[in-house]
């Protein structure tokens, strides 16, 4: 299923890391619908095989809800942290129109597609993002030992040094004598950046400079484009208007 479990506290749950499990719990949870099993034993035949801890925790106070009345969308409901809006609407739909199995069985299909196209998207990107740190890295080589081990060789000629070349002796002595505020900095401003994205309006100015990116703004677009489409359809195809 597409969520994962961490116990009674909903605002501390995060997202689920092993969609593959969470794609084959679907689908063997259709599987066993289809073939007569009531949602409740069907429910507790999957803890057993539940390999993740939190994911079978909230799949037990999932059943113990529809033990107690709920329906298996109004069970969902009570973790809008862990099951995504697109899940609930859907299983609610399946619920409606008598075929919940068909709907979890295209829920699995969209979880693995989604991951699928995340794995494309993260290969895609992992050339690039190894040759920036690649490149921090010589900066850093270059600046804190190889510059200042030849400036003093540029200080006995007793010459005016051109303009880049007086730019970078500074910019060594600066990072080799004040590297503690670089960090201070990175650190502050990937602090900030992390509770920004956390409000509407910092998310809404990321969102907006991501797709503005010329490389990283095309896959952030088609990703976008790709989940809407996908999303939109199964909705339609199910029912959900």
């Amino acid at each position: 299923m597409q969520g994962d479990a961490g116990g009674n506290n909903k605002n501390k749950d995060n997202p689920p890391k092993r969609f593959e499990e969470i794609a084959m719990l679907t689908r063997q949870l259709a599987t066993l619908i289809s073939a007569g099993f009531p949602l409740v034993s069907a429910l507790d035949a999957l803890l057993p095989q539940t390999k993740s801890t939190r994911l079978k925790t909230v799949l037990a106070q999932v059943k113990d809800a529809i033990v107690e009345g709920q329906s298996f969308a109004q069970a969902l409901s009570q973790y809008p942290r862990i099951f995504t809006p697109l899940f609930i609407n859907m299983v609610r739909a399946g619920e409606t129109s008598g075929t919940l199995e068909i709907v979890l069985e295209r829920l699995a299909d969209l979880t693995e597609k989604q991951q699928d196209l995340m794995n494309r998207i993260q290969t895609a990107l992992a050339y690039p993002i190894f040759m920036c740190v690649i490149g921090t890295l010589v900066l850093f080589v270059l600046l804190t030992y190889i510059v200042p081990s030849i400036t003093a060789i540029f200080l006995d000629m007793n010459q005016v040094l051109p303009t880049p070349t007086r730019l970078l002796i500074f910019l060594s002595n600066f990072f080799k004598s004040f590297w503690w505020v670089i960090l201070i900095f990175v650190v502050a401003a990937g602090i900030t950046l992390h509770r920004l994205k956390k409000t509407e309006n910092g998310r809404f100015a990321y969102d907006k400079t991501i797709l503005s990116l010329p490389v990283f703004g095309i896959l952030a677009r088609k990703l976008a484009v790709a989940r809407f489409t996908r999303t939109l359809g199964s909705l339609l195809e199910n029912g959900v208007s």
